[in-house]
Protein backbone atom coordinates (compact mmCIF):
# COMPACT_ATOMS: atom_id res chain seq x y z
CA UNK A 1 0.00 0.00 0.00
CA UNK A 2 1.09 3.45 -1.09
CA UNK A 3 1.00 6.74 0.41
CA UNK A 4 -1.22 8.13 -1.77
CA UNK A 5 -3.40 5.56 -1.91
CA UNK A 6 -4.08 5.57 1.95
CA UNK A 7 -5.54 9.22 1.10
CA UNK A 8 -4.65 12.96 2.46
CA UNK A 9 -5.47 13.95 6.00
CA UNK A 10 -8.66 15.44 6.61
CA UNK A 11 -8.86 18.83 6.19
CA UNK A 12 -8.66 21.34 9.49
CA UNK A 13 -11.88 22.96 11.38
CA UNK A 14 -10.86 26.47 9.59
CA UNK A 15 -10.27 24.72 6.12
CA UNK A 16 -14.08 23.18 6.52
CA UNK A 17 -15.23 26.20 7.29
CA UNK A 18 -13.54 28.43 4.21
CA UNK A 19 -14.47 25.94 2.24
CA UNK A 20 -18.53 25.65 3.09
CA UNK A 21 -18.34 29.50 3.60
CA UNK A 22 -17.17 29.32 -0.35
CA UNK A 23 -19.64 26.90 -1.74
CA UNK A 24 -22.36 28.60 0.12
CA UNK A 25 -21.23 32.31 -1.80
CA UNK A 26 -20.80 30.51 -5.31
CA UNK A 27 -24.40 29.43 -4.59
CA UNK A 28 -25.84 32.53 -3.41
CA UNK A 29 -24.09 34.39 -6.49
CA UNK A 30 -25.27 31.96 -8.86
CA UNK A 31 -28.93 31.89 -7.64
CA UNK A 32 -29.34 35.76 -7.63
CA UNK A 33 -27.88 35.60 -10.93
CA UNK A 34 -30.40 32.67 -12.11
CA UNK A 35 -33.19 35.38 -10.88
CA UNK A 36 -32.22 37.94 -12.43
CA UNK A 37 -32.03 36.42 -15.65
CA UNK A 38 -35.82 34.91 -15.05
CA UNK A 39 -37.03 38.27 -14.13
CA UNK A 40 -35.36 40.00 -17.13
CA UNK A 41 -36.67 36.75 -19.31
CA UNK A 42 -39.91 37.94 -18.53
CA UNK A 43 -40.09 41.29 -19.10
CA UNK A 44 -37.72 41.86 -21.71
CA UNK A 45 -36.52 45.27 -19.78
CA UNK A 46 -32.86 44.56 -18.96
CA UNK A 47 -31.41 47.71 -20.29
CA UNK A 48 -33.96 50.32 -19.94
CA UNK A 49 -34.06 48.75 -16.04
CA UNK A 50 -30.16 49.24 -15.54
CA UNK A 51 -30.22 52.80 -17.01
CA UNK A 52 -33.11 53.66 -15.10
CA UNK A 53 -31.36 52.77 -11.96
CA UNK A 54 -28.63 54.40 -12.87
CA UNK A 55 -30.88 57.86 -13.22
CA UNK A 56 -32.75 57.11 -10.08
CA UNK A 57 -29.46 56.81 -8.51
CA UNK A 58 -27.98 60.21 -9.60
CA UNK A 59 -31.24 61.63 -9.28
CA UNK A 60 -31.41 61.31 -5.36
CA UNK A 61 -28.02 62.09 -5.15
CA UNK A 62 -28.85 65.58 -6.88
CA UNK A 63 -31.30 66.05 -4.68
CA UNK A 64 -29.39 65.07 -0.91
CA UNK A 65 -26.81 67.06 -2.03
CA UNK A 66 -29.55 70.30 -2.43
CA UNK A 67 -31.18 69.00 1.06
CA UNK A 68 -27.77 69.32 2.34
CA UNK A 69 -26.69 72.70 1.31
CA UNK A 70 -30.09 73.87 2.11
CA UNK A 71 -29.96 72.83 5.62
CA UNK A 72 -26.25 74.44 6.04
CA UNK A 73 -27.85 77.65 4.45
CA UNK A 74 -30.56 77.75 7.38
CA UNK A 75 -28.24 76.94 9.84
CA UNK A 76 -25.49 79.62 9.26
CA UNK A 77 -28.14 82.20 9.40
CA UNK A 78 -29.95 81.06 12.60
CA UNK A 79 -26.74 80.63 13.94
CA UNK A 80 -25.93 84.07 12.07
CA UNK A 81 -29.18 86.02 13.49
CA UNK A 82 -28.67 84.91 17.24
CA UNK A 83 -24.93 85.63 17.31
CA UNK A 84 -26.28 88.96 15.99
CA UNK A 85 -29.32 89.38 18.42
CA UNK A 86 -26.84 88.62 21.42
CA UNK A 87 -24.82 91.66 20.52
CA UNK A 88 -26.95 94.11 19.80
CA UNK A 89 -28.74 93.13 23.18
CA UNK A 90 -25.33 94.12 24.71
CA UNK A 91 -25.51 97.37 22.72
CA UNK A 92 -23.47 96.96 20.20
CA UNK A 93 -24.14 97.58 16.66
CA UNK A 94 -22.78 94.93 13.90
CA UNK A 95 -21.76 95.94 10.65
CA UNK A 96 -19.82 95.00 7.28
CA UNK A 97 -15.82 94.49 7.48
CA UNK A 98 -15.28 96.99 4.91
CA UNK A 99 -17.22 99.63 6.94
CA UNK A 100 -15.26 98.54 10.13
CA UNK A 101 -11.71 98.81 8.29
CA UNK A 102 -12.87 102.43 6.72
CA UNK A 103 -13.67 103.45 10.19
CA UNK A 104 -10.24 102.23 11.83
CA UNK A 105 -8.73 104.05 8.66
CA UNK A 106 -10.46 107.36 9.52
CA UNK A 107 -9.48 106.99 13.52
CA UNK A 108 -5.93 106.03 12.86
CA UNK A 109 -4.92 108.56 10.14
CA UNK A 110 -3.20 111.48 10.61
CA UNK A 111 -3.24 114.27 8.70
CA UNK A 112 -6.03 116.34 7.94
CA UNK A 113 -6.52 115.05 4.18
CA UNK A 114 -5.82 111.22 5.10
CA UNK A 115 -9.03 112.06 7.65
CA UNK A 116 -11.14 113.89 4.51
CA UNK A 117 -10.70 111.05 2.76
CA UNK A 118 -11.67 108.48 4.46
CA UNK A 119 -14.40 110.35 6.04
CA UNK A 120 -15.89 110.36 1.99
CA UNK A 121 -15.30 105.96 1.63
CA UNK A 122 -17.25 106.26 5.22
CA UNK A 123 -19.72 108.33 3.64
CA UNK A 124 -19.98 106.23 0.55
CA UNK A 125 -20.64 103.34 3.05
CA UNK A 126 -23.17 104.52 4.87
CA UNK A 127 -25.93 103.79 2.56
CA UNK A 128 -24.75 100.48 1.84
CA UNK A 129 -24.81 99.37 5.06
CA UNK A 130 -28.23 100.66 6.05
CA UNK A 131 -29.19 98.49 3.72
CA UNK A 132 -27.90 95.39 4.40
CA UNK A 133 -28.73 96.12 8.42
CA UNK A 134 -32.78 96.81 7.11
CA UNK A 135 -32.65 93.81 5.15
CA UNK A 136 -31.20 91.70 8.14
Amino acid sequence: MTAHSRGSPPPSFWQTVRLLLGVARRRAVGRSKRQRDLLFQRTGKEAAVDALGWFGFVAVLLVMALLNVGAAYIVEFAVGTGQRLEVEKQGKIVVGWKFLDALRARDGAVSQAAKARTQAQLEALYAGEARRRSHR
